[in-house]
């Protein structure tokens, strides 16, 4: 063969593929506006069926409120420790005014982590709220730290 015919039949070939892609287009651009209907179809039932569960109203859902899930989601932690502490923070006097609540809050969680030998402390917004009162942190701080068999350990206001 020559160059010439070889040129041809390339030429040839890709007209054909040309058609096919053209053919496969046009094949599939009438499911592709079904599938849309389909879908839109779809959503509409979805959307339907949200509302109904919506409207359906669970007594039990209904009398709790948002601060008895947390309660119940506290009392599901299997509590391996618990200990009270009166936490010292007059370290945080060393920093500047505007940096010593932070600075506060760290050592809370240091003093929590190494007493309590926890891997995650977490600080109930009580806590949070009494040493960042005003912008000067407490000298001391009474807490209870309660830590569960995951390593977490839960700190909240000593009452």
């Amino acid at each position: 063969m020559t160059n010439e015919e070889k040129l041809f039949q390339d030429k040839k070939s890709l007209e054909k593929e040309e058609k096919k892609q053209k053919e496969e287009a046009a094949a599939l651009a009438l499911p592709i506006e079904e599938k849309k209907a389909d879908k839109a179809a779809e959503k509409k039932a979805a959307e339907a069926e949200k509302k109904e569960k919506s409207k359906e109203v669970k007594p039990a859902a209904a009398a709790q409120k948002k601060g008895e899930e947390k309660e119940e989601e506290v009392k599901k932690r299997e509590i391996v420790l618990e200990r009270a502490f009166n936490v010292p923070l007059s370290k945080a006097y060393e920093k500047p005014k505007y940096k010593r609540s932070d600075r506060a809050v760290k050592l809370l969680r240091q003093f929590i982590e190494k007493h309590m030998k926890a891997d995650v402390v977490k600080i109930s917004p009580e806590v949070n709220e009494t040493i960042r009162h005003s912008g000067s942190p407490l000298k001391k701080v009474s807490v209870i730290a309660s830590k569960d068999k995951e390593g977490l350990a839960l700190v909240e206001l000593k009452k």
